[in-house]
């Protein structure tokens, strides 16, 4: 019995690993080489242009102070993509649902963008991760049929990290791409966020 749980113990863990990658080439993988993973995202040429989209979003924000709204939000292809329904492409969102609330959801980025510039990729503060779900708006899912799924991260062990699973011959991040929009932007824009960033490994 003993053996049995420790086997399972190791099965759990194999499929949840811990290691490092390049930030830049994970960017750039999820970008250009996984439009079968998540092809609402991408474009005609299998780009995932949404990726880019919250890149560029980071960008505006940060130039203008963190002050963004009004006609100048809604000219942003991230508020685009995240408006658009369901049936388009690209757009923001999963494969079966978009956000629930758009302008809430562009609220909790912009805090997040705040929260990276200012903390940094803090993948293991609990606290500073819990915090940040107590202050911002919840990320709440809606489908087709117009049902909503809250999705809640307070608490929940690795919330932090930018989730990843083996694609080809490299890992395209499954889970975490608007953190990893922002930390490309800011290594861009010479910030001390390492080239190497710990991620987790899932499947």
């Amino acid at each position: 019995m003993l053996a049995l749980a420790r086997s399972l113990r190791a099965a759990i863990s194999a499929k949840r690993a811990r290691l490092s990658l390049n930030l830049d080439r994970l960017y750039t993988f999820t970008r250009e080489s996984t439009a079968d993973l998540r092809p609402w995202m991408c474009d005609e040429q299998g780009r995932a242009v949404v990726l880019d989209a919250r890149y560029e979003f980071a960008d505006l924000l940060i130039r203008r102070e963190m002050r963004l709204e009004g006609s100048l939000l809604e000219a942003t292809r991230y508020w685009q993509y995240i408006t658009a329904p369901l049936s388009e492409r690209p757009r923001d969102g999963g494969a079966t649902w978009q956000y629930s609330n758009p302008g809430a959801q562009v609220l909790r980025f912009m805090l997040l963008i705040n929260s990276l510039r200012t903390h940094g990729y803090q993948w293991n503060e609990q606290t500073l991760l819990d915090d940040f779900e107590a202050k911002t708006p919840p990320h709440i899912e809606i489908d087709a049929q117009g049902k909503e799924s809250p999705v809640d991260y307070m608490g929940r062990q690795g919330a932090g990290f930018i989730s990843v699973v083996k694609h080809g011959d490299f890992y395209s991040a499954l889970n975490g791409l608007h953190r990893l929009a922002v930390l490309k932007y800011l290594r861009d824009h010479g910030s001390a966020i390492p080239a190497e960033i710990p991620v987790l490994r899932v499947g």
